[in-house]
């Protein structure tokens, strides 16, 4: 009887062996496709294990600011001693709302020092993927991604903006006004103010011609368009 039921426990400590073996190569190979993903679309990975505060960074993290995977460590302030001191309190602020569950991911657009002393823009994301008993999160996995191009084209396009709105609003004796291709007004300079009696306050965001013009003009002219390309 004692040989039998050796037996049967023996069979079922086996049993429950091949089925953790197995289960960790469907891990591994299952880990091994998520990095490959993630190593091709170009993103960093950070991996923050909160038990021990150390945090995992993937080698296209650290390439995407200039570093070899011996020179950057695993503790959280190789992360938090490199972003840029006007954005690292909206960083810090972002990443803990998110721990403490107001918001469902964390995101954050921060500035990033390359070894070289340069710096980088990079949309850093991520999320809680394991919690403890009491609710406190206990890991939290997310990616960085370099979108220093884009924001330089954001910055530039700001610059043009900015210029153009000068070059309208010094423009004080010219009425100019811009709409969306639906006729919506975007802009309404002063010098649409002096003429018409108009607020750019309250004209932007209104529908033309309708505002600004007599229906039976537009009926008129829209009679006569139909007619040059021969389509309404």
């Amino acid at each position: 009887s004692l040989a039998g039921q050796r037996q049967r426990a023996q069979a079922l400590v086996d049993t429950r062996t091949a089925e953790l073996r197995a289960r960790e190569q469907q891990l591994a190979a299952a880990e091994q496709r998520w990095s490959f993903a993630l190593d091709s679309s170009g993103d960093g990975v950070w991996d923050w294990d909160m038990q021990t505060d150390t945090v995992y960074f993937s080698s296209t993290w650290k390439r995407m600011l200039g570093y070899d995977d011996a020179e950057v460590g695993d503790g959280v302030g190789e992360w938090e001693e490199r972003i840029h001191p006007m954005d690292r309190s909206v960083s810090l602020e972002a990443l803990q709302q998110h721990l403490l569950g107001v918001t469902e991911f964390y995101r954050c657009e921060p500035r990033m020092r390359r070894q070289d002393g340069s710096w980088c823009w990079v949309l850093a994301r991520g999320k809680v993927v394991e919690r403890l008993a009491d609710g406190q999160p206990s890991r939290v996995i997310g990616t960085y991604s370099d979108i220093t191009w884009r924001k330089a084209a954001e910055l530039e396009l700001a610059r043009a903006h900015g210029q153009l709105h000068g070059l309208l609003d010094a423009a004080t004796q010219v009425s100019i006004i811009a709409t969306d291709v639906d006729g919506l007004i975007l802009t309404f300079n002063v010098g649409a103010e002096r003429m018409l009696g108009y607020t750019a306050q309250e004209m932007i965001g209104r529908r033309t011609p309708e505002c600004l013009h007599r229906r039976d003009e537009v009926e008129a002219r829209q009679i006569e368009l139909t007619r040059r390309y021969g389509r309404p």
